[in-house]
């Protein structure tokens, strides 16, 4: 072991410490002085303050933006969309991908949208499907609008649900929810 002699490169501080002549030679006095010089620039894995949160968004740090999280992060489509208008999004604009991708963060692919709601439309485009073929129409049915007639009118007239199904095969609780209007309505 070998005393060696150096300065904390991030506090100054003259260190002493005893090292094997084949180690690395030390450059701070602790792992607070290492922190520090790690921070932003100073970290080997630094890449300008962008990267890609769980969500799927990039974000950027910028500590002074005025909707900057608590780390000083700000989403890169809001910042992208604020470049392309030209000034900051109010409260309530949100800044919508296009194509639906969230990494593609080119100005062409980045609209702003006037509220939340407005935002939600353009992602379900509401499209309004053929009604489901109900009653006679439906591909499964066994039964005609005059046959349920005839049910319900039997039904009034004292006769048992269990006989109706047997006589129009059919079970039980299918003229049950026809005699209560709950199918055939």
């Amino acid at each position: 072991m070998a005393l060696i002699t150096f300065n904390c490169q991030t506090c100054g501080l003259l260190v002493s410490v005893y090292r094997s002549p084949s180690a690395k030679r030390p450059r701070f006095c602790s792992l607070q002085c290492l922190g520090a010089a790690q921070k932003g620039q100073g970290n080997p894995a630094y890449n300008g303050g962008r990267h890609m949160l769980a969500n799927g968004y990039f974000v950027v740090l910028m500590p002074d933006h005025p909707n900057a999280d608590s780390r000083g992060y700000v989403y890169e489509h809001r910042l992208v969309a604020e470049t392309k208008i030209g000034r900051a999004l109010l409260d309530g604009e949100v800044a919508h991908h296009i194509n639906g991708i969230k990494t593609d963060n080119d100005p062409s692919n980045i609209e702003v949208c006037a509220s939340h709601a407005d935002h939600l439309t353009r992602h379900h485009k509401i499209v309004r499907a053929a009604p489901y073929p109900t009653g006679q129409n439906h591909p499964m049915a066994k039964l005609d609008a005059t046959q349920v007639s005839e049910i319900r009118e039997r039904h009034r007239n004292g006769q048992r649900q269990n006989h109706l199904a047997l006589e129009f095969g059919i079970s039980r609780s299918q003229i049950c929810n026809i005699v209560n209007r709950r199918q055939w309505t």
